[in-house]
């Protein structure tokens, strides 16, 4: 099987998908964890360097598959600038109204408890989507520290709830960790609505973590992804990473 057919296949038959990928890239290592309420298969991905730098850990939109040649393809290649990465399946879909963003956010904590074993100090995370919306919420709200992540990549971060919306574009410019907030027009329309908003506030509140950086192009390919990795390889470097 191509790779190409491969990253057509639904979430549903993803473990599957994941094996053929093994087969694919033997590199990676293709590993079950599991808790008494939930199973899940993480891809890892070692630092090609002998010393490693920290743990990428990605977490897919729901409905996208992590190997998408619009989303984490390319970034397989910061494995060759020192990082561990680690490769989280999307989350199950759900209806889209105001229950998906509590389930969402029940099944990120549960995943993120069950990989946190494989994370070395520091950790990224690079998150899209829904998924990146959530994250940046629950990390506002996280009164018990359960995430412990050193910073953050957001890949067209929003809500699909307009009030947890709103909230979310005050947070994602004041997170108390470095915040990497990349767009595309490609990206859902709910993201790119709230990305003035959000410059305006890092600079009135002379937010030191914060940057965003957006590009004008519509539709997924190689430019597009090369333009992803320089962001992100590059940010990292200058936030000291």
């Amino acid at each position: 099987m191509t790779l190409a057919g491969i990253l057509s296949y639904p979430v549903t038959n993803q473990a599957a998908v994941w094996q053929d990928l093994q087969r694919q890239y033997p590199q990676q290592s293709l590993q079950q964890l599991q808790s008494a309420t939930l199973s899940i298969q993480v891809l890892q991905l070692p630092a090609q360097t002998a010393v490693v730098r920290g743990t990428l850990l990605l977490l897919p939109a729901a409905g996208r598959h992590p190997y998408s040649p619009d989303l984490f393809h390319t970034l397989q290649q910061l494995s060759a600038e020192g990082w561990q990465l680690v490769f989280m399946p999307a989350p199950d879909t759900t209806p889209p109204d105001v229950a998906r963003q509590a389930l969402l956010n029940t099944e990120l904590r549960a995943r993120w408890q069950l990989v946190q074993p494989l994370l070395q100090r520091p950790v990224v995370v690079i998150a899209q989507g829904e998924v990146a919306g959530t994250l940046n919420l629950a990390l506002a709200e996280d009164k018990d520290t359960q995430f412990q992540l050193d910073a953050l990549v957001s890949l067209g971060a929003y809500l699909s709830d307009p009030k947890l919306d709103n909230q979310l574009q005050q947070h994602i410019a004041q997170q108390n960790l470095p915040v990497l907030d990349l767009l595309t027009q490609a990206d859902h329309p709910g993201a790119i609505r709230g990305a003035e908003q959000r410059q305006q506030l890092a600079r009135t509140l002379q937010t030191p973590f914060y940057r965003q950086r957006a590009l004008n192009d519509f539709s997924y390919h190689s430019s597009q992804q090369q333009w992803l990795l320089r962001e992100i390889s590059g940010w990292l470097k200058t936030s000291g990473f």
